[in-house]
């Protein structure tokens, strides 16, 4: 019983904390977990033995996993994601844990894909991602201008509207956004909408970002190196600034996460800028 007891100290002292049990959480989000687990048990079970929580989004339909190191600084800095199509929160913290937690960092990731979910209900649409991601981060206390928002794909080309809500509300949580392989498309109504002047004429002022493509990518116009590019113009002028436009030579759709390099980069970048806050 004392080794026990030791055991249970010494793995506390270093970190690890217990697997939540999720059998408290409501039914639907349960039945959406257990869908999640089918897809990749090791990326799921890797997040609970993080120490990873899951919590309900206030409006009770989907929810967002949160880490953040023990003994976390009140004035947490935090990384905001959103995973790309029919993706989930358990592949991004996996992918993002190891450099962010080198940094000293939190993660708040949101799970907007609603799968057996016919079209268009199947996943959140921008304000909604952003009213979810509001409430999470007035809840977990997490002031301005202390967070990089991190979008993939299909996130990426959502975080364009997530940053102008953050903007418009005057939120202002995201020091940066990270738009990775996911390119700001001139057919989506929310574009034509911004174009348009609704938010006013330079709606992305004060903003910064962050933009990466694979050389590689298998959609170049959609996702890859030119749409970035011409995505880049776009936030440029309405405002924003751009302060890093990455270009990976070797990498493909996925490739910003497959070169550690790329997230250290991106993250020094993050540390920098909140040296001036």
């Amino acid at each position: 019983m004392r080794l026990f007891a030791t055991i249970l100290i010494v793995l506390i002292s270093i970190g690890f904390a217990p697997a939540q049990d999720t059998k408290n959480l409501p039914e639907n989000i349960q039945n959406q977990l257990e869908k999640v687990k089918q897809h990749d048990t090791e990326r799921y079970r890797f997040a609970f033995d993080k120490g990873a929580k899951i919590l309900p989004t206030a409006d009770g339909k989907s929810f967002y996993l949160l880490w953040s190191l023990p003994n976390s600084k009140a004035d947490k800095t935090m990384i905001v994601t959103m995973h790309g199509s029919n993706g989930n929160v358990f592949n991004e913290f996996y992918l993002w844990y190891d450099e962010v937690k080198k940094h000293g960092h939190g993660i708040l990731a949101l799970q907007w894909y609603f799968e057996g979910n016919p079209p268009p209900n199947d996943y959140y649409m921008p304000n909604e991602a952003y009213r979810e991601l509001d409430k999470a981060l007035k809840k977990e206390g997490v002031q301005p201008q202390k967070s990089l928002f991190h979008g993939f794909s299909r996130g990426s080309a959502n975080s364009y509207y997530i940053t102008l809500f953050d903007r418009d509300s005057k939120n202002n949580y995201f020091l940066v956004t990270l738009s990775n392989s996911g390119g700001a498309s001139e057919n989506y109504p929310m574009y034509r909408e911004l174009t348009s002047g609704k938010f006013g004429e330079k709606p992305f002022t004060g903003t910064n970002w962050i933009t990466f493509c694979g050389m590689n990518d298998p959609n170049p116009d959609r996702d890859g190196c030119p749409a970035m590019r011409r995505t880049g113009e776009f936030i440029k002028k309405y405002g924003g600034t751009v302060k890093l436009a990455m270009e990976d030579k070797n990498g493909d759709h996925g490739g910003f996460h497959r070169n550690k390099q790329n997230i250290k980069t991106a993250l020094d970048l993050f540390d920098e800028l909140l040296k001036t806050q």
